[in-house]
């Protein structure tokens, strides 16, 4: 039996694949809708390429000015389409796609047509389903795919493709020559702690060690009284709210921070760098010497930690003879690669045992870079990536201490560019709720707060086994407030119930 698809070319490209896909055999054929604006945009060329690989033959597209007018959608497609159909058995119109008055102007073409056999498709998000409807009765078949799409498809019918293909890995289900993840990240409760804790201090290190590489040849460069000075200064600009009563102070720190020669290691400085960061770092000094005795007592400024960890703490253990001139993070092994690892593990986990969420889910992706083929230029990176049984996309974003709002909303953006708006973006990090009362934990604590407050992301605790299930913070008039901290496998079940099916 031979079928004609008929559907509309829409800017959210993968919205007509998954039930074309689902109910097409080789030798079907597929005709497009498109408007002037999806040409302009090529909506349908993806797509038809995608469809093409799978045996469909596609069909010279109906020109339609307006797919919002029936009228205007009936003069374009009904000749067309009446040719298309000659030769089919049935006739199938998919109705995702278009506008509001878009599924109208199709219902009044199955009726012109006259194919005695015809349905109308629709792919609904959640749950993820296919809905197949007798356009006469109206009545409508809820059915499960069994057929889905592969990311390389979803992402090709954007006309992206994955520019790592040796580093992006299929994780789930698992290719029988696919490779698990390496690096490694503690098992332990009180290791894993130690872990973040330790790159908290790193991280924290990172903002002063742009322009102080040692602390030892800070001192040979401009002697003792000089480093505390400047660590003084330090710690009371970085707790002012106030920057501009500090204005030289702020604008040397700044020549400094944007000074493009400065690297990890004192040693690798060429003397011409070495003598820049000698003259910014006397500049700082002059402005510290008129600051030094009006550092205020320890506050709760976020940046007035990193001062406190990097320069107080770290002259401490020198003085002590403990750091030897080791940098607090040397022999560290690289958090994220670990912490995504981490992740990775639990999530295939929960994805065996609970059959990918019920069907809802195709196939997970880890370490995925996706941009334009022609170009094979980077334009997303995914850390974990999950392929719904509908084609959407759901991107877990793995953060092991923070992002800045700007990053986190130009990272949606480029995911539902690359797939559809219908993509979701989760940001999963590290909440241990047993640690509660380490200074890494409220910098996760500020990123929390900073996803759900965008309200287009979603924040998944990632937990350790067996831990406590809230912890309590206090408020500014003195009062308990507890944080609840679900466990990371009920949270992902959490979140993608609205794509399981009822009866699965």
């Amino acid at each position: 039996m031979k079928t004609t698809f008929l559907a509309v070319a829409t800017g959210q490209n993968v919205a007509n694949l998954p039930p074309i896909i689902e109910l097409a055999e080789p030798g079907d054929r597929v005709l497009w809708v498109v408007s002037p604006e999806a040409e302009r945009g090529r909506w349908a060329d993806g797509g038809s390429a995608v469809l093409g690989k799978r045996g469909l033959v596609v069909l010279p597209p109906a020109r339609v000015e307006d797919i919002n007018d029936p009228r205007a959608l009936l003069k374009g497609v009904q000749e067309p389409l009446h040719r298309a159909a000659v030769e089919a058995d049935r006739l199938m119109v998919v109705l995702n796609g278009g506008q509001k008055l878009t599924p109208i102007g199709l219902q009044v073409l199955v009726n012109r047509v006259g194919i005695e056999s015809s349905t109308l498709l629709y792919g609904q998000s959640q749950p993820a389903e296919l809905w197949l409807i007798d356009p006469d009765s109206w009545h409508v078949e809820r059915r499960a795919y069994t057929r889905t799409m592969a990311l390389p498809e979803v992402l090709a019918s954007s006309q992206y493709a994955i520019i790592n293909a040796g580093e992006a890995r299929q994780v789930w289900p698992r290719l029988a020559n696919g490779r698990g993840p390496c690096a490694a990240y503690p098992e332990d409760a009180d290791e894993a702690n130690r872990f973040h804790r330790d790159h908290h201090t790193r991280n924290r290190a990172t903002h002063f060690e742009l322009f102080a590489p040692d602390y030892d040849e800070l001192e040979k460069l401009l002697g003792a009284d000089a480093v505390e000075a400047w660590a003084a200064v330090a710690d009371y600009v970085l707790s002012s709210d106030d920057l501009g009563s500090c204005r030289p102070l702020y604008e040397a720190t700044a020549r400094l921070l944007g000074c493009d020669a400065f690297v990890p290691h004192w040693s690798a400085l060429s003397e011409r760098s070495k003598a820049r960061i000698a003259s910014g770092l006397e500049d700082i000094v002059n402005q510290a010497r008129k600051w030094r005795h009006a550092v205020p007592p320890k506050s709760t400024h976020p940046l007035r930690n990193r001062v406190y960890c990097v320069v107080r703490c770290r002259l401490r253990e020198e003085s002590e003879g403990r750091m030897a001139r080791r940098r607090p993070h040397q022999g560290i092994a690289p958090i994220g690669p670990a912490f995504e690892s981490a992740v990775e593990r639990r999530l295939i986990s929960w994805l065996e045992q609970e059959r990918g969420a019920g069907g809802a889910i195709a196939e997970a992706w880890a370490s995925v870079q996706a941009g334009a083929p022609e170009t094979n230029r980077v334009n997303a990176e995914f850390d974990l990536i999950l392929v719904l049984a509908n084609a959407i996309l759901v991107h877990l974003e793995c953060k092991s201490f923070s992002a800045e709002q700007k990053d986190l909303d130009a990272r949606l953006t480029t995911l539902q560019a690359t797939a559809s708006r219908l993509a979701e973006m989760v940001v999963v990090g590290p909440v241990f709720s047993q640690f509660a009362g380490e200074d890494w934990m409220r910098h996760v604590e500020v990123l929390r707060s900073r996803v759900d407050g965008l309200g287009r992301a979603r924040f998944v605790p990632f937990t350790l086994p067996g831990q406590p299930e809230s912890y309590v913070r206090q408020t500014v008039e003195g009062g308990d407030r507890p944080i609840t901290v679900p466990p990371f496998e009920r949270s992902l079940s959490e979140l993608l119930s609205k794509y399981r099916r009822p009866s699965s």
